[in-house]
C-alpha cells in the first residue's frame, strides 16, 4: 500500500494508474490546489486511464420548496460554505463553488489536458422522499450520513473562523444543527446537487448511481489521506478527504 497527501504534492510515477476516482474533497483541500492536484492526476494516468470526479454543492434545497433562508438545513450550509472561505491562512481557503456552474472544474481539466469530459448535475435525495426504490434507499441513507456530517464536517471550520467578521458560538452552532437535522424528513423533500464529471476508457465505467450507492452506504468518510493500492502493475487511486490545512 502506498500512502499520499492530497493537499500536497504526491510522488506517485507517470503513466501509472488505469482509473483515478476523486471525491467529496471541496472541504479538505484549498483553493490554490486544485489545478496542480488535476494535473499530478493527469501526469500519473496511462494514456489510455479514466477520471471521474465528483463533488457536492453543500447548497440543501427543497424538492418541493418548502425550504427557505430561514430553515436549519440553509442556515448550516450557508454558515459551513462561508466558513471554509474564510481562514485567515490563505492555504486554508477552500472553494465551495469549485464544481459549480463557474466552470473552474472544467477549465482546471481542460487545462491539465483532458478531452472528452462530460459533465453531470444530478439532485441526490437526503431522505427517502423519491418513489423510485433505488433512489429511496440511497436518500435513506444520505439522510444518517448528513446529519453526522453537518456536525462532523462544520464543528472546526463554523466554530473556529470568523464567518463575515463575526464569531459562531457552540450554543448557535449546536441550535442550527437541531434544526438542520430535524429537516431531513421526506414533507421537506431536502436535496444537494452532485456535480460529476468523468473522462473514461471503456475498460473502466462506474455509473453515477451505483457511485452513489457506495457512498450512501459506506458514509461520507473523512481519512485525511489518499488510499492507493498495487494491483499488479496496474494501480488504482481512490480519493479520500483531505486535512484542513489550517
Amino acid at each position: 500500500m502506498q500512502v499520499g497527501d492530497i493537499p500536497r504534492a504526491f510522488n506517485f510515477p507517470d503513466n501509472h494508474f488505469d482509473l483515478v476516482h476523486s471525491r467529496m474533497l471541496v472541504g479538505g483541500i484549498s483553493a490554490s490546489r486544485w489545478p496542480t492536484y488535476i494535473r499530478a492526476i493527469a501526469r500519473s494516468l496511462k494514456h489510455d486511464g479514466g477520471i471521474q470526479m465528483f463533488e457536492f454543492d453543500f447548497n440543501v434545497q427543497s424538492d418541493n420548496g418548502t425550504l427557505d433562508r430561514h430553515s436549519g438545513l440553509v442556515k448550516w450550509c450557508s454558515l459551513y460554505r462561508n466558513a471554509l472561505r474564510s481562514s485567515e491562512n490563505p492555504n486554508g481557503r477552500k472553494d465551495p463553488d469549485i464544481a459549480g456552474s463557474n466552470g473552474r472544474m472544467r477549465n482546471y481539466l481542460v487545462a491539465a489536458g483532458f478531452t472528452s469530459i462530460r459533465e453531470r448535475s444530478i439532485r441526490v435525495p437526503l431522505s427517502g422522499w423519491r418513489t423510485d426504490s433505488r433512489w429511496n434507499r440511497i436518500g435513506r441513507h444520505m439522510k444518517g450520513n448528513m446529519a453526522a456530517l453537518m456536525e462532523s464536517a462544520g464543528l472546526y471550520p463554523i466554530l473556529q473562523r470568523r464567518i463575515n467578521g463575526r464569531e459562531i458560538d457552540a450554543t448557535t452552532f449546536a441550535s442550527v444543527l437541531e434544526q438542520a437535522r430535524g429537516e431531513l424528513r421526506n414533507e421537506f423533500k431536502p436535496y444537494m446537487t452532485l456535480q460529476w464529471f468523468k473522462m473514461e476508457s471503456e475498460y473502466h465505467k462506474i455509473s453515477e448511481v451505483v457511485a452513489l450507492e457506495d457512498i450512501s452506504m459506506k458514509g461520507f468518510g473523512s481519512t485525511g489521506k489518499e488510499e492507493v493500492k498495487d494491483a499488479g502493475d496496474r494501480g488504482r487511486m481512490v480519493g479520500g478527504k483531505g486535512l484542513m490545512n489550517e
